[in-house]
């Protein structure tokens, strides 16, 4: 929200609306118009984008920009898909090896921003246990910090960025290997992006983070299969591969 007050001018805004939980752990409102000091209000609710005002804020707005809890990433991109606005959306990559997102990602109606995919560092409140690190500030308070791993950004908004795999290596049966009791099925394990080989024809199971640069006109993608799918029988060399999404060379 910082981001955009700062730089409310210089993007044209029409106006920006924030909710939050203040000191008191009530809900609050914070609109900003141009050439108006900014106004906050409380809410009768705790700021849930699942209440009646966290509905009325999404169906109001033109751009939905927040870094959900996990937990509940899904139900709210199914919100804002559902009233068709555009987003951008802090997310963790395993949560799109689920059904409804494979839709969204396959129909090219939710895509992936610049910064890939990697560990990023939160600021967590002090009673948090899981401390990834903890600074000492100049007035003597610390702050302490967790990572969580593979972070992404989901969004429908325009993204330059080259798309694409640059696909190097061939393919290797000592590498490449097929799933436990399917050996006569035409689908491969791919270990890494990196190990993607530009002369197989057939299905590969690839890491999920393939879908971050993915390009339809490059692969065309059959299929995802999620952790508990795996492990009803899909194993290689007895072990369970994490989640995968099925490509097929063009």
């Amino acid at each position: 929200m910082r981001y955009f007050e700062e730089n409310f001018d210089k993007l044209h805004l029409a106006s920006l609306t924030a909710y939050g939980l203040n000191l008191h752990g009530r809900g609050f409102k914070y609109v900003k118009c141009p050439n108006k000091p900014p106004r906050t209000s409380l809410l009768l609710f705790n700021g849930d984008f699942r209440s009646s005002e966290g509905c009325a804020a999404i169906r109001d707005a033109d751009v939905i920009v927040t870094n959900p809890p996990f937990s509940l990433f899904r139900d709210l991109v199914g919100a804002v898909v559902r009233y068709k606005k555009q987003f951008l959306l802090m997310g963790n990559m395993p949560t799109f090896g689920t059904k409804d997102m494979e839709r969204l990602v396959t129909n090219r109606q939710m895509w992936f921003g610049y910064t890939g995919c990697g560990a990023v560092e939160f600021v967590v409140p002090e009673h948090y246990q899981k401390c990834h690190r903890m600074v000492t500030n100049p007035d003597g308070t610390t702050t302490k910090f967790a990572k969580n791993s593979s972070i992404c950004w989901a969004t429908n908004l325009p993204v330059n960025k080259p798309l694409g795999h640059n696909l190097t290596v061939k393919y290797d049966p000592n590498e490449h290997k097929k799933y436990d009791g399917l050996e006569e099925v035409d689908v491969i394990e791919v270990p890494a992006l990196s190990k993607i080989p530009h002369d197989y024809n057939g299905v590969m199971a690839a890491p999920l983070t393939f879908l971050i640069n993915w390009d339809s006109e490059q692969f065309d993608i059959v299929g995802f299969a999620d952790g508990k799918h795996i492990k009803r029988g899909l194993t290689v060399d007895g072990e369970d591969p994490f989640r995968r999404v099925y490509i097929k060379r063009r």
